[in-house]
Protein backbone atom coordinates (compact mmCIF):
# COMPACT_ATOMS: atom_id res chain seq x y z
CA UNK A 1 0.00 0.00 0.00
CA UNK A 2 2.61 2.42 0.54
CA UNK A 3 3.90 2.73 -2.56
CA UNK A 4 0.31 3.12 -4.05
CA UNK A 5 0.75 6.90 -4.68
CA UNK A 6 4.23 6.01 -6.62
CA UNK A 7 2.96 3.82 -9.17
CA UNK A 8 -0.04 5.56 -9.63
CA UNK A 9 1.70 8.47 -10.11
CA UNK A 10 4.19 6.47 -12.59
CA UNK A 11 0.98 5.37 -14.89
CA UNK A 12 -0.08 8.91 -14.89
CA UNK A 13 3.08 10.23 -16.71
CA UNK A 14 3.48 7.11 -18.78
CA UNK A 15 -0.02 7.39 -19.92
CA UNK A 16 0.64 11.39 -20.85
CA UNK A 17 3.77 10.50 -22.50
CA UNK A 18 2.51 7.51 -24.61
CA UNK A 19 -0.75 9.78 -25.46
CA UNK A 20 2.08 12.37 -26.91
CA UNK A 21 4.15 10.22 -28.32
CA UNK A 22 6.92 10.62 -26.63
CA UNK A 23 9.95 8.27 -25.61
CA UNK A 24 11.10 8.28 -22.13
CA UNK A 25 14.37 9.56 -23.37
CA UNK A 26 12.51 12.28 -25.28
CA UNK A 27 10.76 13.22 -22.36
CA UNK A 28 13.75 12.69 -20.00
CA UNK A 29 15.83 15.53 -22.28
CA UNK A 30 13.46 17.72 -22.03
CA UNK A 31 12.82 17.51 -18.47
CA UNK A 32 16.63 17.26 -17.83
CA UNK A 33 16.38 14.48 -16.27
CA UNK A 34 17.77 10.69 -16.36
CA UNK A 35 16.08 8.20 -18.89
CA UNK A 36 16.36 6.01 -16.03
CA UNK A 37 14.75 8.06 -13.46
CA UNK A 38 12.21 8.45 -16.07
CA UNK A 39 11.72 4.78 -16.26
CA UNK A 40 12.15 4.28 -12.15
CA UNK A 41 9.65 7.18 -11.83
CA UNK A 42 6.83 5.37 -14.00
CA UNK A 43 7.08 1.87 -12.69
CA UNK A 44 6.72 3.39 -9.16
CA UNK A 45 9.92 2.48 -7.66
CA UNK A 46 11.16 6.72 -6.85
CA UNK A 47 8.78 9.29 -5.99
CA UNK A 48 8.91 12.55 -7.46
CA UNK A 49 10.23 15.64 -5.57
CA UNK A 50 8.30 18.92 -5.63
CA UNK A 51 10.79 19.67 -8.63
CA UNK A 52 10.43 16.78 -10.50
CA UNK A 53 6.58 17.03 -10.60
CA UNK A 54 7.14 20.89 -11.94
CA UNK A 55 9.84 19.50 -14.44
CA UNK A 56 7.28 16.50 -15.82
CA UNK A 57 4.70 18.43 -15.86
CA UNK A 58 6.15 21.80 -18.03
CA UNK A 59 7.66 18.76 -20.36
CA UNK A 60 4.35 17.04 -20.75
CA UNK A 61 2.52 20.33 -21.43
CA UNK A 62 0.24 20.07 -18.97
CA UNK A 63 -0.07 22.01 -15.28
CA UNK A 64 1.35 20.37 -12.03
CA UNK A 65 -2.08 20.29 -10.54
CA UNK A 66 -3.55 18.35 -13.68
CA UNK A 67 -0.81 15.30 -12.68
CA UNK A 68 -1.67 15.43 -9.21
CA UNK A 69 -5.33 15.31 -9.89
CA UNK A 70 -4.83 12.65 -11.81
CA UNK A 71 -2.99 10.45 -9.39
CA UNK A 72 -5.83 11.52 -6.58
CA UNK A 73 -8.74 10.19 -9.04
CA UNK A 74 -6.95 6.67 -9.08
CA UNK A 75 -5.74 5.73 -5.74
CA UNK A 76 -6.89 2.76 -4.65
CA UNK A 77 -10.20 2.95 -2.44
CA UNK A 78 -8.35 1.51 0.69
CA UNK A 79 -5.04 4.30 0.21
CA UNK A 80 -7.49 7.01 0.22
CA UNK A 81 -9.61 5.31 3.22
CA UNK A 82 -5.78 4.75 5.54
CA UNK A 83 -5.69 8.64 4.50
CA UNK A 84 -8.62 9.78 5.61
CA UNK A 85 -8.25 7.29 9.05
CA UNK A 86 -4.52 9.12 9.50
CA UNK A 87 -6.35 12.48 9.19
CA UNK A 88 -8.70 11.58 11.77
CA UNK A 89 -6.25 10.22 14.54
CA UNK A 90 -4.30 13.26 14.25
CA UNK A 91 -7.03 15.92 14.31
CA UNK A 92 -8.24 13.99 17.68
CA UNK A 93 -4.57 14.66 18.75
CA UNK A 94 -4.44 17.94 18.36
CA UNK A 95 -7.97 18.20 20.15
CA UNK A 96 -6.56 16.25 22.67
CA UNK A 97 -3.36 18.66 22.91
CA UNK A 98 -5.65 21.61 23.28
Amino acid sequence: MNNAPSSTFGLVVREIREELGLSQEALAMHAGLDRTFISLLERGRRQPSLSTILYLSFSLGVPPCLLISKVQERLPEAFMDHLQQTRSKAAGKVRDSA
